[in-house]
Protein backbone atom coordinates (compact mmCIF):
# COMPACT_ATOMS: atom_id res chain seq x y z
CA UNK A 1 0.00 0.00 0.00
CA UNK A 2 3.01 2.29 0.57
CA UNK A 3 2.85 2.86 -3.52
CA UNK A 4 -0.86 4.48 -2.98
CA UNK A 5 0.64 7.12 -0.40
CA UNK A 6 4.00 7.79 -2.95
CA UNK A 7 1.02 8.67 -5.39
CA UNK A 8 -0.95 11.19 -2.78
CA UNK A 9 2.32 12.74 -1.83
CA UNK A 10 3.10 13.62 -4.99
CA UNK A 11 -0.49 14.65 -6.54
CA UNK A 12 0.13 16.98 -2.80
CA UNK A 13 3.38 18.46 -4.47
CA UNK A 14 1.81 19.20 -7.89
CA UNK A 15 -0.94 21.29 -5.87
CA UNK A 16 1.74 23.14 -4.60
CA UNK A 17 3.78 24.09 -7.30
CA UNK A 18 0.72 25.15 -9.73
CA UNK A 19 0.89 29.06 -10.29
CA UNK A 20 -2.31 29.70 -8.51
CA UNK A 21 -4.37 27.85 -6.83
CA UNK A 22 -0.40 26.27 -5.49
CA UNK A 23 -0.44 29.70 -3.56
CA UNK A 24 -3.73 29.52 -1.84
CA UNK A 25 -3.88 28.67 1.87
CA UNK A 26 -7.10 28.05 2.05
CA UNK A 27 -6.60 24.86 -0.46
CA UNK A 28 -3.58 23.88 1.19
CA UNK A 29 -5.38 23.64 4.71
CA UNK A 30 -7.81 21.69 2.60
CA UNK A 31 -5.11 19.63 1.48
CA UNK A 32 -3.49 18.71 4.53
CA UNK A 33 -6.95 17.77 6.11
CA UNK A 34 -8.12 15.48 3.67
CA UNK A 35 -8.55 11.96 4.87
CA UNK A 36 -7.45 9.44 2.91
CA UNK A 37 -8.09 5.48 3.53
CA UNK A 38 -6.12 2.57 1.70
CA UNK A 39 -8.66 -0.32 0.84
CA UNK A 40 -8.50 -3.66 0.32
CA UNK A 41 -9.51 -5.52 -2.49
CA UNK A 42 -10.92 -3.88 -5.80
CA UNK A 43 -13.36 -1.69 -6.89
CA UNK A 44 -14.82 -0.31 -10.26
CA UNK A 45 -12.57 3.49 -9.59
CA UNK A 46 -9.43 3.73 -8.25
CA UNK A 47 -9.81 6.40 -6.02
CA UNK A 48 -13.36 8.11 -4.52
CA UNK A 49 -14.45 10.14 -2.43
CA UNK A 50 -16.98 9.21 0.17
CA UNK A 51 -18.56 11.37 2.54
CA UNK A 52 -15.33 13.38 3.69
CA UNK A 53 -12.58 10.09 3.41
CA UNK A 54 -11.01 9.81 -0.23
CA UNK A 55 -10.68 5.70 -0.30
CA UNK A 56 -7.64 4.84 -2.30
CA UNK A 57 -7.82 1.18 -3.94
CA UNK A 58 -5.14 -0.86 -5.04
CA UNK A 59 -5.28 -0.69 -8.73
CA UNK A 60 -4.65 3.30 -8.16
CA UNK A 61 -1.24 1.89 -7.84
CA UNK A 62 -1.04 1.01 -11.36
CA UNK A 63 -2.69 3.94 -13.25
CA UNK A 64 -0.30 5.97 -14.80
CA UNK A 65 -2.31 9.02 -14.21
CA UNK A 66 -2.60 8.46 -10.85
CA UNK A 67 -1.93 12.13 -9.32
CA UNK A 68 -4.28 13.22 -11.72
CA UNK A 69 -7.01 10.77 -9.63
CA UNK A 70 -6.11 11.95 -6.82
CA UNK A 71 -6.49 15.30 -7.60
CA UNK A 72 -9.60 14.72 -8.68
CA UNK A 73 -11.48 13.35 -5.72
CA UNK A 74 -9.76 16.10 -3.84
CA UNK A 75 -11.08 18.67 -6.49
CA UNK A 76 -14.33 16.85 -5.89
CA UNK A 77 -13.88 17.90 -1.65
CA UNK A 78 -13.31 21.36 -2.58
CA UNK A 79 -16.66 21.40 -4.18
CA UNK A 80 -18.57 20.70 -1.68
CA UNK A 81 -17.59 23.12 0.46
CA UNK A 82 -18.81 25.65 -1.97
CA UNK A 83 -22.01 27.75 -1.57
CA UNK A 84 -25.21 26.97 -3.49
CA UNK A 85 -24.44 29.86 -5.65
CA UNK A 86 -20.94 28.73 -6.54
CA UNK A 87 -22.03 25.17 -7.31
CA UNK A 88 -24.71 26.66 -10.03
CA UNK A 89 -22.22 28.83 -11.38
CA UNK A 90 -20.17 25.63 -11.92
CA UNK A 91 -23.29 23.78 -12.99
CA UNK A 92 -24.42 26.30 -15.50
CA UNK A 93 -20.38 27.34 -16.42
CA UNK A 94 -20.94 30.91 -15.84
CA UNK A 95 -18.66 32.98 -17.17
CA UNK A 96 -18.34 36.92 -17.92
CA UNK A 97 -17.19 38.67 -21.06
CA UNK A 98 -13.84 40.32 -20.99
CA UNK A 99 -13.64 44.15 -21.40
CA UNK A 100 -11.51 43.89 -24.51
CA UNK A 101 -14.39 41.41 -25.87
CA UNK A 102 -16.96 44.35 -25.34
CA UNK A 103 -14.34 46.66 -27.28
CA UNK A 104 -14.38 44.56 -29.55
CA UNK A 105 -17.80 44.27 -30.23
CA UNK A 106 -18.82 48.35 -30.06
CA UNK A 107 -15.87 49.14 -32.49
CA UNK A 108 -16.96 46.59 -34.92
CA UNK A 109 -20.05 48.00 -34.98
CA UNK A 110 -19.41 51.37 -35.13
CA UNK A 111 -17.08 50.67 -37.57
CA UNK A 112 -17.61 51.44 -41.67
CA UNK A 113 -17.32 48.08 -43.44
CA UNK A 114 -19.05 47.68 -46.37
CA UNK A 115 -18.82 44.09 -46.66
CA UNK A 116 -20.39 43.48 -43.13
CA UNK A 117 -24.04 44.25 -43.76
CA UNK A 118 -25.89 41.20 -41.25
CA UNK A 119 -24.83 40.55 -37.60
CA UNK A 120 -24.35 37.27 -38.55
CA UNK A 121 -21.47 38.50 -40.91
CA UNK A 122 -19.88 40.74 -38.09
CA UNK A 123 -20.18 37.52 -35.61
CA UNK A 124 -18.33 35.71 -37.78
CA UNK A 125 -15.50 38.32 -37.86
CA UNK A 126 -14.36 37.25 -34.57
CA UNK A 127 -11.92 33.91 -34.61
CA UNK A 128 -12.46 32.78 -31.21
CA UNK A 129 -15.34 30.01 -29.95
CA UNK A 130 -16.04 33.15 -26.80
CA UNK A 131 -15.49 35.83 -28.85
CA UNK A 132 -18.63 35.02 -31.11
CA UNK A 133 -20.56 34.24 -27.99
CA UNK A 134 -20.02 37.09 -26.44
CA UNK A 135 -20.44 39.14 -29.82
CA UNK A 136 -23.38 36.43 -30.54
CA UNK A 137 -25.06 37.48 -27.36
CA UNK A 138 -24.83 41.55 -27.31
CA UNK A 139 -25.84 40.86 -31.01
CA UNK A 140 -29.39 39.20 -30.04
CA UNK A 141 -29.97 41.27 -27.39
CA UNK A 142 -30.05 44.66 -30.02
CA UNK A 143 -32.07 42.41 -32.56
CA UNK A 144 -34.64 41.69 -29.80
CA UNK A 145 -35.06 45.72 -28.43
CA UNK A 146 -35.49 46.26 -32.49
CA UNK A 147 -32.20 47.58 -33.57
CA UNK A 148 -31.60 46.61 -36.84
CA UNK A 149 -27.88 46.28 -38.02
CA UNK A 150 -28.92 48.74 -40.31
CA UNK A 151 -29.30 51.25 -37.27
CA UNK A 152 -26.88 50.17 -34.81
CA UNK A 153 -23.94 52.68 -36.00
CA UNK A 154 -23.85 55.14 -33.13
CA UNK A 155 -24.86 52.93 -29.91
CA UNK A 156 -22.50 52.23 -27.15
CA UNK A 157 -23.59 48.48 -25.72
CA UNK A 158 -22.12 49.93 -22.40
CA UNK A 159 -24.57 52.63 -22.09
CA UNK A 160 -27.26 50.89 -24.69
CA UNK A 161 -30.26 49.17 -21.97
CA UNK A 162 -30.93 46.41 -23.30
CA UNK A 163 -26.99 45.42 -23.15
CA UNK A 164 -25.79 47.68 -20.78
CA UNK A 165 -25.56 45.06 -17.81
CA UNK A 166 -23.70 42.16 -19.84
CA UNK A 167 -21.56 44.64 -21.33
CA UNK A 168 -20.29 46.28 -17.89
CA UNK A 169 -19.58 42.81 -17.11
CA UNK A 170 -22.70 42.33 -14.14
CA UNK A 171 -24.55 39.45 -16.33
CA UNK A 172 -22.99 36.08 -16.96
CA UNK A 173 -23.01 33.98 -20.07
CA UNK A 174 -22.90 30.16 -20.08
CA UNK A 175 -19.65 27.87 -21.24
CA UNK A 176 -21.83 24.89 -21.86
CA UNK A 177 -22.84 24.84 -25.11
CA UNK A 178 -19.15 25.42 -26.10
CA UNK A 179 -17.51 23.22 -23.08
CA UNK A 180 -19.74 20.35 -24.33
CA UNK A 181 -18.50 20.80 -28.38
CA UNK A 182 -15.12 21.16 -26.86
CA UNK A 183 -14.34 19.31 -23.47
CA UNK A 184 -14.47 15.80 -22.56
CA UNK A 185 -17.85 15.09 -21.07
CA UNK A 186 -16.64 14.02 -17.24
CA UNK A 187 -14.59 16.81 -16.96
CA UNK A 188 -17.98 19.06 -18.28
CA UNK A 189 -20.09 17.26 -15.65
CA UNK A 190 -17.57 17.30 -12.74
CA UNK A 191 -15.89 20.31 -10.75
CA UNK A 192 -13.02 18.01 -9.75
CA UNK A 193 -12.01 16.65 -12.68
CA UNK A 194 -11.72 19.81 -14.33
CA UNK A 195 -9.95 20.87 -11.46
CA UNK A 196 -7.31 17.99 -11.48
CA UNK A 197 -6.91 18.52 -15.80
CA UNK A 198 -6.17 22.56 -14.83
CA UNK A 199 -3.76 21.40 -11.99
CA UNK A 200 -2.20 18.47 -13.83
CA UNK A 201 -1.89 20.05 -17.67
CA UNK A 202 -3.21 23.07 -17.62
CA UNK A 203 -6.54 22.20 -19.83
CA UNK A 204 -5.10 21.03 -22.84
CA UNK A 205 -7.41 18.19 -22.97
CA UNK A 206 -10.22 21.42 -23.54
CA UNK A 207 -9.85 21.57 -27.83
CA UNK A 208 -9.86 25.39 -28.06
CA UNK A 209 -7.68 27.69 -26.48
CA UNK A 210 -11.13 30.26 -25.48
CA UNK A 211 -13.04 28.21 -23.92
CA UNK A 212 -10.13 26.86 -21.97
CA UNK A 213 -9.41 30.05 -20.78
CA UNK A 214 -12.69 31.04 -20.00
CA UNK A 215 -12.43 27.53 -17.85
CA UNK A 216 -9.14 28.76 -16.26
CA UNK A 217 -10.69 31.68 -14.45
CA UNK A 218 -14.09 29.80 -13.22
CA UNK A 219 -11.91 27.03 -11.69
CA UNK A 220 -9.79 29.09 -10.05
CA UNK A 221 -12.59 31.48 -9.00
CA UNK A 222 -14.87 28.62 -7.53
CA UNK A 223 -11.54 27.51 -5.84
CA UNK A 224 -10.39 31.01 -4.50
CA UNK A 225 -14.19 30.64 -2.54
CA UNK A 226 -14.06 27.29 -1.31
CA UNK A 227 -13.39 28.35 2.20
Amino acid sequence: MSDLKSIVRQAGQILQNHDEIGKMPHVLKWWQAAKWREMPGQAAADAELAGDTILLYPRLAGNPRGSETVLREFGETLYKQMSDIDKRHWEKKHSLPTAQQIDAFNSKINASNPKITTYKELVDTFSTAVDRLVALNLANALLANGVSFGSVHGIDVRSYGATSAYANLKRYHSLLPLTSAYADRLFNAYYGAAFAALIVNDLKNVRESSVAAALRRLIIGLADRAR
